[in-house]
């Protein structure tokens, strides 16, 4: 006959005193109890803590309206136990009941309607846990939603001004050698200003901004090697001599080791080669640009890259795709043929570097060359991106490059649901406009009248920048249905117009039918300052005023293609039931006044994809399969399928005298997604299905850049490219006259290095304005809310929240790798700091990215065990995120993750709390460590070893 005994009683390991006779032994020698069985312990009573079978009943329940928190369902087999047991066992159950519905929606075949019902239960169960938890007080334990930390210190930061640049590797190896890089005519000028004394006509001294240009030309070396060590020496000669403290200096990167796994065994390869690059060591009071006096046209495209639909079915969502940027150059007789960088490969001649985004960042909807020279990229996010959290399942995100392809900062919407940014524009004096779509309300945000009900649709949003990234103004105006902006472009007076399109009516206007398209103008304040030097400058924010609204469609279904301004008259390129339609509305007076409008003829399936100007003439262009579009002249037939078309029109929209069509294409479908215009020159670019005049074909679908000379319908210039798996989709278009050097092949950016970053708190991350934190510190019962500001930088929230926590905490800012966080941690020993989320919708927490819960000093117990230093009871975090959810299955597995990382939290209390009330002497013997076994459990090993005997064991 077979005997179950508990070995862990011969170990002496029975702590929660499960006796022999509890266990199914025949022997029945009781044990003595030192904490109650826990409902995870196999062997005890079959419940939803340890049988799987039963945790689906009560699944089921939970399903049928059950409570997931019950204390009278937990029951202690230890008379006298404390309460915290029957607590923790309770909200054990809760998580398990919750885990349980987990593992229902994970069943093959559910069915919708079953899915839906079990979200639901998992809704409303989640919230009676997550209030359970809130209210627990414990007599031994403490315990906290969050995490339990020593020092809490914020992911995001204000990035501190350069102290030094670098440029991308110049030579490997042998600092020796000479670099590619210098070889030929190698000219540039380092320009370096800074405020010096300077006397005047009168005599007296006056500060005054001092511009010198040094000139470099490699030529001046002579016979001396162009190794980056003598070049730096020439250049730190040249600096030295103008009396500046700005140096030059090689970088040098060691080489690391390189290994194979081959035959399940790691071989060493020994280490790659050390790398040099050429490092500008910056001084705070001089700053440095860099220029060159031969200069050609570059193009900046964003690309998809990667097939989409690898299996051809668009139901299986199973392509793998990223955003890359490239920077081409169209002419390199003017800078002499470029060189690919030390260690890359580039995907096509004249491309000067090509750059992977982040993986988090989705489709690249707009990219925008400023004034400077400096690129703006306007993306979507799917998660964090250079360390911001976004809020919602999608945010919008603008990122600054300068001319080198080094990020200048990031700047998160922060959209509470879900945000698409579709549009941007850039002012003369430097202001970034962002327009799209987002679903639910923009903190701070101006709202319509007639904004959407629920997060379900979507609304028209617009907001502006400055050229630190400061948020200007935002302004949010929608319709009851969806609705969303596409297409800016600034006017005069700091007003941005904008076109989007809409399912119902917006403010002031009457929809048409199905999707209409509309325009808008929106006017912000308007703030005048003069600085120390007398400077006055005008600052456009405060709130923004809707000038007008204006609602164009037909019956069928309409949507704008671009959208250009120009001396008081606003252009408007739809497609309205299939057709191309240019109209012109005199907006000089604060309102849109339509004057003139014109048919160019049935796109055939086709689109309008932008609208320029470019020598005081209309440029538009699109896709098509119509080979007879109404535009007179066409210069370039189409040569079948779907081409790109590009055409040009007069600004009357009456005169045909100047009418030009050029089409674009081969003998497949081709489409052109990106119009730009710069110095008269018209650029497109797009994708391509086959063939292309001059350019052989290169991948599976290619990705395509070409100068299009309107009154010849010639590609003056062309580029054809790929990417991953022969896959290449551009999806923006931007122009620099200007943006092609010898500054390329040395890896540094045309103008000012750096250039002057924000404070802001809101330019660093996702928060809004009105978002909260909540905090306690020390013996106080009080939680205080703490509101951040538009204007909140570091410091001021820093000073905020010493004052909410009664300067209990010690609140500072360090810096960690180029960027200042905020630091907490407790004033003293004897006291703790406690973080809390803001309002569903406001979290100013997550935002920061702070970690939720208790921040605490510790000590050591004589034993090396890490205590509180407040010498309470010790304090356990769940880490649980109390936003968890079954929406999708990414959902579902992160929930399931959570739940079981919190279930594991609370036995790790359940077995302090047990090991606090085992005698020593038991932990001892139950570890293996010795100590004196005491005499019943003597007594109680040999009864057992007596019963072994006897069954011949």
């Amino acid at each position: 006959m077979a005997v179950g005994l508990d070995p862990s009683i011969l170990a002496g390991i029975n702590l929660t005193g499960t006796s022999a006779a509890q266990s199914g032994s025949t022997a029945s020698v009781p044990a003595k109890k030192y904490a109650p069985t826990a409902p995870w312990t196999a062997g005890t009573k079959p419940n939803p803590g340890n049988n799987s079978s039963l945790l689906s009943k009560a699944a089921l329940a939970a399903l049928s309206g059950g409570k997931f928190i019950d204390e009278s369902a937990a029951k202690l087999d230890l008379p006298g136990a404390s309460s915290d047991y029957k607590k923790l066992f309770t909200l054990f159950q809760g998580l398990n009941t919750l885990s349980g519905l987990v593992d229902q929606i994970k069943a093959p075949k559910i069915s919708t309607y079953d899915q839906a019902k079990i979200r639901t239960a998992f809704d409303r169960g989640l919230k009676e846990v997550l209030a359970y938890e809130k209210s627990l007080k414990l007599d031994h334990a403490r315990l906290t939603l969050g995490d339990v930390t020593s020092l809490a210190k914020s992911s995001i930061g204000n990035t501190v001004n350069l102290t030094s640049y670098a440029s991308p590797t110049l030579v490997s190896g042998n600092l020796s050698n000479q670099v590619d890089a210098f070889q030929g005519d190698v000219r540039f000028q380092i320009n370096v200003s800074r405020r010096e004394l300077q006397t005047n006509d009168a005599g007296d001294s006056v500060s005054t901004t001092v511009n010198h240009v040094i000139s470099v030309n490699l030529a001046d070396m002579g016979d001396t090697p162009r190794t980056l060590s003598n070049v730096v020496s020439f250049l730190n000669e040249k600096l030295t001599s103008e009396g500046l403290k700005t140096q030059v200096e090689v970088q040098r990167t060691p080489g690391s080791s390189k290994t194979i796994v081959a035959g399940g065994k790691t071989i060493s390869m020994g280490k790659s080669e050390d790398t040099f690059a050429l490092k500008f060591k910056l001084n705070t009071s001089e700053t440095v640009s860099f220029s060159a006096e031969s200069t050609a046209p570059v193009v900046y495209v964003g690309q998809t890259a990667g097939n989409p639909n690898p299996d051809g079915n668009p139901l299986t969502q199973d392509g793998k795709t990223s955003s890359q940027l490239l920077k081409i150059q169209t002419d390199e007789t003017a800078t002499g043929t470029l060189l690919a960088p030390e260690g890359s490969s580039l995907p096509v001649g004249g491309t000067v570097w090509a750059k992977a985004m982040d993986p988090n960042l989705g489709t690249i909807h707009a990219t925008q060359v400023a004034s400077d020279g400096s690129l703006y990229v306007l993306a979507d996010a799917k998660g964090t991106v250079a360390n911001q959290d976004i809020r919602g399942s999608q945010d919008v995100v603008l990122q600054k490059f300068d001319s080198a392809g080094k990020l200048l900062f990031t700047r998160t919407l922060g959209a509470n649901t879900s945000a698409s940014g579709l549009a941007m524009a850039i002012s003369p004096d430097g202001r970034v406009a962002i327009a799209g779509k987002s679903s639910g309300a923009l903190s701070g945000a101006t709202l319509g009248a007639l904004n959407s009900p629920d997060a379900k649709t979507s609304d028209s949003f617009v907001t502006t920048f400055d050229s630190k990234g400061n948020e200007l103004w935002t302004k949010q105006v929608g319709s009851r249905l969806d609705d969303e902006a596409t297409h800016l472009t600034f006017g005069a007076n700091g007003v941005v117009y904008v076109a989007g399109r809409t399912k119902s009516n917006l403010p002031s206007t009457d929809a048409v039918g199905g999707w209409d398209s509309y325009i808008q103008g929106i006017r912000p304040g308007q703030t005048q300052t003069t600085d120390n030097y007398g400077v006055v400058s005008t600052t456009y924010t405060g709130t923004a005023e809707l000038l007008f609204s204006k609602v164009i469609g037909t019956a069928g279904a309409d949507q704008p293609g671009g959208l250009v301004e120009e001396a008081g008259s606003l252009y408007l390129a739809t497609s309205e039931t299939g057709q191309a339609v240019v109209r012109k509305f005199d907006v000089a007076s604060g309102t849109a006044v339509e004057t003139a409008s014109r048919n160019l003829g049935n796109l055939e399936g086709g689109n309008i994809a932008g609208i320029a100007i470019a020598d005081g003439k209309l440029v538009v262009a699109g896709n098509t399969s119509n080979g007879a579009l109404d535009l007179g002249l066409t210069t370039q037939a189409l040569a079948g399928g779907v081409d790109g078309f590009v055409a040009r029109l007069d600004t009357s929209l009456t005169d045909r005298s100047l009418d030009a069509l050029s089409y674009y294409g081969g003998t497949g479908d081709d489409k052109v997604s990106g119009l730009a215009v710069s110095s008269g020159q018209v650029y497109i670019s797009g994708q391509s299905g086959g063939d292309l005049p001059d350019l052989a074909t290169v991948g599976t679908k290619d990705g395509f850049v070409a100068q299009i000379n309107l009154d010849t319908g010639n590609a003056d210039w062309s580029t054809r490219f790929t990417s991953t798996g022969g896959y290449a989709d551009p999806t923006s278009l931007a122009i620099d006259d200007t943006g092609g050097s010898i500054l390329d092949q040395l890896g540094l950016p045309k103008g000012t290095i750096g250039g002057a970053t924000s404070t802001q708190l809101m330019a660093e991350s996702s928060l809004r304005a009105g978002d909260q934190l909540r905090v306690r510190a020390g013996n106080s019962t009080t939680i205080t809310s703490v509101t951040i500001a538009a204007d909140e930088t570091l410091t001021t929230l820093a000073t905020k929240l010493k004052r909410a926590m009664n300067n209990q905490a010690d609140v500072s800012t360090t810096l960690v790798d180029g960027v200042r966080r905020l630091q907490i941690k407790p004033q003293t020993n004897r006291n703790h700091v406690e973080l809390y989320s803001g309002p569903v919708g406001k979290d100013a927490l997550k935002g920061l990215g702070l970690p939720e819960g208790i921040i605490r000093s510790t000590t050591l117990t004589a034993a090396g065990k890490s205590i509180p230093a407040d010498g309470r009871p010790q304090i356990y975090g769940l880490k649980f995120d109390p936003l968890v959810n079954l929406s999708d299955s990414m959902q579902v597995s992160h929930a399931a993750a959570e739940l079981a990382a919190a279930m594991g939290v609370i036995r790790k209390a359940y077995n302090d709390l047990r090991d606090s009330a085992t005698p020593d002497a038991i932990l001892k013997a139950a570890s293996g460590k010795g100590g004196t076994v005491p005499a019943y459990l003597t007594n109680q090993i040999a009864t057992y070893k007596s019963a072994l005997a006897r069954l011949g064991g």
